[in-house]
This record gives C-alpha cells, structure tokens and sequence, in this order.
C-alpha cells in the first residue's frame, strides 16, 4: 500500500533518465529513423522526454552510387534520430549516426541531433520538476571534419592551431505560461570545440551539463523547464550559413524529482494499492482536495485521465501492457506522484 502526504510542494525521492537503452535496435551499428512520413515530425519518446524528427527524401545517401543493389542509408533532415553505432574512423555522411566516444554515456545505446537548432520537450511529469544534467559530445563525423578540414568544414584552429575557432551549443530552457507562449528560463553554453586562447580542443568525450539551475518564479509560482532548445554558434561560417557541421550526441537527460523540497507534512491525502496492480488499482482519498487523476506511461502518454467524484476511486487498469507506470494526484496548488507496476 502507498501512502500520499500533502505538502506545499511534494515529489518523489526519485529520478527519471533518458538514456535511450529501452529503444529497441535490432543489430549492432544501427541507428533508428521512421521514414513513414515525409516532412513530417516523426519523433520518439524516451523517460519523460519527447525527441522529434523530421526524415526527408531528398537525403537519403546511396552508398553504391549505382541504379542496381542501391544501398540507402536512411538520412534525416532535423531532430534526434537513437543510435548504437560504434564507429569513429568513417569521416563521411555515411558515418553520421555515431559518437566520437565509441559509445554511449557507460552505455551502448545514445542520441544524435542534427540541425543548427532543434528542441527537446519535457512530457506528462516531467513538465513538471526540475531539471538534474544531461551527457553531451560530438558526432565522429562533426569531430573528424573539425579536426582535419574537409566536407565543407574548416580546420579548427588553421595550420599552425592559432586560429581562434569555436563551435559551442547554446541550451536554452523555457516554460509555457497559461497562454501557451514559451517564457525564458535559462540558458547555459557548451563548447564542442574551442581554439581560442588559451583553450584548443575538440570536445571527444561525454561533457556533463548542469541543468538544474534552470528555473524562474513567475506570477508568485516557480516554473521548471518544460522544453529546451539546442542552438549552434560558430566561427565557421559561409555567406549564408554555419559551415561547421550542426552535429551532437546527447545521453543521460535527467529530470530530478528529489530537488523539489517537501515541507509542511500533514496528514496522507490517499492510500493506492495494490502495487503490483492486476486489473484493478485502487486510491482511497482521505478527503477532497484532489480533483483530478492522471496516468503517464513511460513515456510521457496519458493513459488514463479521470475526474475525481468520491473519496474511493478505481482505476481499471486490465487494459494496460504490463510495465510502470506514474499515478499524478491533481488539486487545488498541489500535486503528488507515484509510480507503479502493472502485471
């Protein structure tokens, strides 16, 4: 049986990691793209966090280059694609799914971004706590061209290694208000090559990030990030355009439910149970403070989502698939989680 207590702010002891291992990859050295639409965002779900893609036909990459046992390489235009490639030899967009690490973050399975900007969108509870870290490094391929000059990108830091040159990731955090207009929260800069003095490298291992100071308070309540978006600078540009190549692996994307502080305990607001649930999983309400109950899967969908009419609520869970699942108790100011497993 699980106790809810009531609090000014309350949360679970816990934290959520993005760490892509529960996407499935069928082989070795492969990447995922869904090519089902076109133009379209097609993107994934990993912990609390919503990745999007957008795959494109026009780049697809015929490694053949011959009409006859074309191979084509999936390539996609903006976004995160997930990735187990080990590979940090090929300088080539053919090599454009793999880490320089060789790896991911004490892990084999990780995320590449590609574009001058792309987003992550917190989902379900994670719009709702704070931020903890998140692992980043570069590409091989964004790596190799940094480091020798070629497929369009310059050398970083020219012949003699002088040249101030730098290529850095500017993560920026927002929160949505009630009018659906994102609000600056924070911003924080990652160098993923730097050549100016008296720093001169290029980032080849996973860089851990600091997140968790990104939150503001406005109209008298603290607002944590619920989406953050991935911006490339760099001194090596075109007349036009960056000339860098807007690469980045991430891993490790953590929420922290555990940085919110639980203050003023009273009395429990519900017992759930039984945790594992079968078909059915209870919640009895020590009164009526709570409005509302919401079911996230894993991955951010809402699964159930139901008004609260009676201190003993039911939830019919038969039709869920096996797995765990988080519970959310909505009232008036406050809110609780919980998570729990379905047989």
């Amino acid at each position: 049986m699980i106790l809810f207590f009531v609090a000014t702010v309350t949360r679970l002891n816990a934290q959520t990691v993005s760490d892509f291992e529960s996407q499935f990859l069928p082989t070795a050295d492969t990447f995922y793209v869904d090519a089902s639409y076109p133009g379209t965002d097609n993107g994934f779900y990993d912990g609390l966090v919503y990745y999007p893609c957008v795959y494109d036909t026009t780049w697809q990459i015929d490694t053949l280059n011959t009409v006859v046992d074309t191979v084509i390489i999936p390539h996609w235009n903006s976004g995160f694609v997930y990735s187990n490639v080990r590979n940090i030899i090929t300088d080539t967009i053919t090599n454009q799914a793999a880490a320089i690490t060789d790896s991911g973050y004490l892990s084999n399975t990780y995320a590449v971004a590609k574009g001058a900007q792309t987003y992550v969108r917190l989902v379900g509870p994670g719009s709702d706590v704070p931020l903890r870290s998140l692992m980043i490094t570069n590409s091989t391929y964004a790596y190799l061209n940094m480091r020798d000059g070629k497929n369009g990108s310059k050398k970083f830091g020219g012949a003699t290694g002088t040249d101030p040159d730098y290529l850095r990731l500017v993560i920026t955090g927002y929160n949505a208000d009630s009018n659906n207009i994102e609000r600056l929260i924070d911003s924080t800069v990652v160098y993923l090559a730097d050549f100016r003095t008296p720093a001169q490298y290029i980032l080849n291992t996973w860089q851990n990030v600091d997140l968790s100071s990104m939150v503001q308070v406005y109209d008298t309540a603290l607002r944590h990030v619920d989406s953050l978006t991935f911006k490339f600078e760099s001194s090596d540009n075109s007349t036009t355009a960056m000339a860098a190549h807007s690469y980045f692996c991430i891993d490790n994307l953590t929420t922290n439910e555990s940085l919110i502080s639980v203050k003023n305990v009273t009395a429990y607001v519900a017992k759930v149970y039984p945790n594992p649930a079968t078909n059915v999983l209870y919640i009895s309400l020590k009164d009526n403070a709570v409005q509302q109950l919401v079911v996230f899967d894993m991955a951010g969908r809402v699964v159930t989502n139901m008004p609260v009419n009676n201190t003993e609520m039911q939830i019919n869970t038969s039709g869920y698939a096996p797995g765990t699942y988080i519970l959310k108790l909505l009232g008036a100011g406050n809110s609780a989680t919980v998570r729990f497993v379905k047989q």
